[in-house]
């Protein structure tokens, strides 16, 4: 047992900053936004459960996976300590900590959401092993593989940029309020334009964070890497927008593309100036954090604000987005170069 109590203090330690980095929830806009619909309840179960089930996942990871395989068999552990290392490590994972507390404080009540939370999680335990073993044995499986290369000097970034969208909930939040948009808008026998357009601001509001944290993802070895790289601030920005805009663009074309550019442009343009001023680390699997309240708020006004005029009035407004967001890159870029030189 005494050689088994550090590993798992080593574990419970990284678990620990596993459940902090939740606190990215605290500052995304998203997630500010249902805040202020908890004033009406009603409004807010279906978009606090997506986002609560996305956020549930990655927690379900088992805490053995941060230990590399080739290192735990270099511990000198029998097949019984290996056996209790195992057993004791998955009372560590965060999620069965909130399964316990439900249990703790909800009563009866709540043990049948906890039998499902629970197989929720053997569930993804069992679907990643499955998938690790298929992707071992098929490496070409691997869907990352095949984002395009693009041309151009900045081709290599926007890829680069596109993985990393990957990494982060927000992209897949959007998504799945994307497909509920395009359910509506398909099943519905007359579905009312204002909730369309109302979902595609949503699918904006959950991509818009990640606009104010461009940068966020490469701190601080990718940062050096720009450094070195010969190409003006502008440019480099521009990769980053790139990449925003190619996802965006598939997940507002169901909806109302208009509006959702304009949103999205005016997201990128309030953006640059946090992302070049003001980078934050981000974990990877967990939503965006923003930089403060304030800023959320102005992005948030400023993007549904231009998506209410297009929608509502001229489309022309599309055009308006589009050059504050240009006005912005090239303002950003240059203070971008001058940060970096």
């Amino acid at each position: 047992m005494a050689r088994i109590l550090p590993l798992l203090r080593a574990l419970a330690l990284v678990e620990w900053r596993d459940v902090r980095s939740v606190n990215s929830i605290s500052s995304n806009n998203f997630f500010l936004f249902c805040a202020i619909l908890m004033l009406q309840p009603a409004s807010v179960v279906f978009l606090g459960t997506v986002g609560g089930l996305l956020l549930f996942f990655p927690l379900c990871a088992d805490p053995m996976k941060k230990i590399p395989a080739d290192r735990l068999q270099l511990f000198p552990l029998s097949k019984g300590e290996q056996a209790v290392l195992r057993a004791a490590a998955s009372f560590l994972s965060p999620a069965i900590w909130l399964i316990l507390v439900i249990l703790a404080l909800g009563g009866t009540r709540f043990h049948l959401l906890s039998l499902q939370l629970l197989a929720l999680v053997v569930a993804v335990n069992a679907g990643v092993l499955w998938v690790e073993s298929a992707l071992a044995r098929a490496p070409r499986l691997r869907l990352q593989l095949y984002i395009p290369a693009f041309p151009g000097a900045t081709g290599g970034l926007i890829r680069k940029n596109l993985r990393e969208m990957c990494h982060v909930l927000d992209l897949y939040l959007a998504a799945v309020l994307c497909s509920a948009g395009a359910i509506y808008r398909l099943t519905a026998a007359s579905p009312e334009p204002d909730a369309v357009f109302m979902i595609t601001l949503l699918v904006v509001l959950a991509l818009s964070t990640y606009a104010q944290q461009l940068f966020a993802l490469d701190i601080e070895r990718g940062l050096v890497r720009y450094r070195l790289m010969p190409l003006r601030g502008w440019r480099i920005l521009l990769a980053k927008d790139a990449a925003f805009l190619i996802v965006a663009t598939p997940l507002l074309l169901p909806l109302q593309p208009v509006a959702g550019l304009s949103a999205a442009f005016a997201a990128l343009a309030f953006g640059h100036q946090t992302s070049v001023l003001h980078a934050h680390p981000q974990a990877r699997w967990r939503f965006v954090a923003g930089v403060s309240l304030t800023h959320s708020i102005l992005q948030t006004v400023l993007m549904f604000g231009l998506g209410t005029l297009a929608h509502r009035h001229s489309p022309a407004f599309l055009a308006l987005s589009a050059a504050l967001w240009l006005v912005s890159l090239a303002l950003f870029g240059w203070r971008y170069d001058r940060a970096r030189y």
